[in-house]
């Protein structure tokens, strides 16, 4: 970060590791940056800045941290990880797609390109031969290492369940102002048929991979 705002910029570096933080001094020193700011802090009691100085706030890593002492509760985190909207995770995109990582770079790029993965669904698993011929593919062509190939080709499985049977019974409210369940109300909705869990396999490489 501190090599692309350049010298007219800080780069603030907090966290209450002091080994970390030290060792983030070092690197800066023998890269010769010298708008790098490393600081040892507890962000959960106290940010050592003023207000309306940064642009730009990246975390990592810090959310086991927030949950000490019962001060971010599980349910506060996720209250606020459901405020992210698609605008947020594009203004990410657009700043990770010139980072050095070329994962991370090039795979921003590609969403923001609206160029996404090939996925393929099928009933029956995708056999590992068709897996590793296309993450060699993928390494070839992006110059990838056997590592990196995992970003770029997986393969999971899906699966939906429409009705729990040990969930509470889904009644239908009829016209007389009673209510039946669904099972009965329609053959379409047979018990057989809506809790039965059904399960597909999926594939996703880059579209550049095909053969």
């Amino acid at each position: 970060a501190a090599e692309k705002i350049g010298p007219e910029g800080v780069a603030y570096g907090i966290d209450g590791w002091s080994e970390g933080i030290e060792m983030l001094t070092r690197i800066a020193f023998d890269k010769g940056l010298i708008n790098v700011k490393a600081i040892v802090a507890d962000i959960t009691y106290h940010i050592p800045l003023s207000d309306n100085c940064v642009d730009i706030c990246l975390m990592a890593t810090v959310l086991h941290d927030l949950a000490r002492d019962g001060r971010f509760t599980p349910g506060i985190i996720a209250t606020n990880f459901t405020r992210l909207d698609d605008s947020d995770i594009l203004v990410c995109a657009k700043y990770w797609s010139d980072d050095n990582d070329f994962v991370l770079s090039d795979l921003s790029g590609r969403l923001l390109k609206r160029n996404l993965f090939a996925v393929e669904l099928q009933n029956e698993p995708f056999e590992a031969d068709r897996i590793e011929g296309l993450k060699k593919r993928a390494g070839e062509l992006l110059g990838l290492n056997r590592d990196e190939t995992d970003y770029y080709v997986f393969s999971e499985s899906i699966s939906n369940l429409a009705y729990a049977p040990d969930a509470p019974e889904v009644r239908i409210l009829l016209k007389n102002g009673t209510t039946a369940p669904v099972s009965s109300v329609s053959e379409m909705f047979g018990q057989g048929f809506i809790s039965e869990r059904i399960t597909k396999y999926f594939i996703c490489y880059p579209k550049e991979c095909r053969n």
